[in-house]
């Protein structure tokens, strides 16, 4: 019989992003008794350190179905290598697993949680580990459209062998490509769509969605996507439908159809840099705040200015 452990946090990055000190500061207080490991390069070890996360880097962690991938992905994408922050970000997404599975073989983790370096963790998520693990293999984050949260070992290992086995598969790969051109512009052979592919081939099972899982707990896909809760519209340059969250001095929180769900997580993906900031003040000063009032406290000018800040560093990466 296998003794229960309480799964680590794992975050992957490359650079140093404005949101990585809210991040990783954040989760060192709501968990502060969970392990919390950072796989990252050396312009952000100083940050994971500093916040008390076990740091390693990212190129010293390999495994043989890592050399499968490269050698394969590289022959597909020859000459098509989307950069931001002076990396190949398409490969990345499908690279980080490979690290996550020689960190997780090499120090027999089981379960581990992963998120987005752009997620803001609120709560401690031993309890909700301990109601997943041991029925389900696998949580799904993006509105269920990607692996994310609580993963095991055993179902990496699988969904690793199916990224292998599908940018070797011509059959597929060409398949893939025909739904791709008929897609929207922008839209590509991603790790999400391999993901999906490998769900509907049954590969992987007996996973669920975790921002559906726990009826008043919400784990976010996006802070600028609606969800369900009740939104502002926010327009400058960047999206509408920012869900309205209130902090009531304990708990995040927003509303469905007027019932209050609070957020285990929150998403800041696509969000100029005063959101973490705003985050970050409000849940160290601990007073009650509603996102409303803060941003319209910015001034006019100052909103549009850090907008046009955060495009500029987006093309910049």
């Amino acid at each position: 019989m296998s003794i229960y452990k309480n799964p680590p946090i794992i975050f992957c990055h490359y650079g140093n992003n404005f949101y990585l000190n809210t991040s990783t500061y954040l989760a060192s207080i709501s968990n502060n008794k969970t392990t919390k490991i950072f796989l990252g390069d050396h312009s952000n070890k100083y940050i994971a350190q500093k916040h008390n996360w076990e740091f390693y880097f990212f190129k010293d962690l390999d495994c043989d179905l890592e050399k499968k991938f490269t050698n394969t992905f590289q022959n597909i994408y020859k000459g098509n290598k989307p950069i931001k922050g002076g990396r190949n970000w398409l490969e990345f997404v499908f690279l980080r697993w490979f690290k996550v599975y020689a960190y997780c073989k090499n120090n027999n983790i089981n379960y581990f949680w992963h998120f987005d370096s752009d997620v803001i963790i609120l709560k401690d998520l031993s309890s909700f580990a301990k109601e997943i693990v041991g029925n389900y293999k696998y949580t799904k984050l993006c509105h269920g459209s990607c692996l994310g949260g609580l993963v095991s070992i055993e179902i990496l290992e699988k969904y690793l062998d199916f990224i292998c086995n599908f940018f070797s598969n011509n059959c597929l790969l060409s398949e893939s490509k025909r739904f791709i051109e008929k897609s929207p512009n922008g839209y590509t052979i991603n790790e999400m769509y391999v993901f999906q592919k490998a769900e509907e081939e049954g590969i992987l099972r007996n996973g669920i969605n975790l921002s559906r899982y726990f009826a008043d707990m919400h784990f976010d896909s996006a802070l600028c996507h609606s969800e369900g809760f009740e939104t502002l519209k926010y327009n400058l340059f960047f999206r509408n439908n920012l869900k309205n969250i209130s902090y009531d001095g304990q708990d995040f929180f927003g509303k469905i159809k007027g019932r209050r769900v609070n957020f285990v997580i929150l998403n800041l993906s696509w969000l100029p840099p005063y959101f973490s900031n705003f985050i970050m003040k409000t849940f160290v000063q601990n007073k009650p705040k509603k996102i409303n009032t803060f941003l319209l406290n910015l001034s006019w000018i100052r909103q549009k200015f850090l907008s046009l800040i955060r495009i500029i560093m987006d093309r910049k990466q």
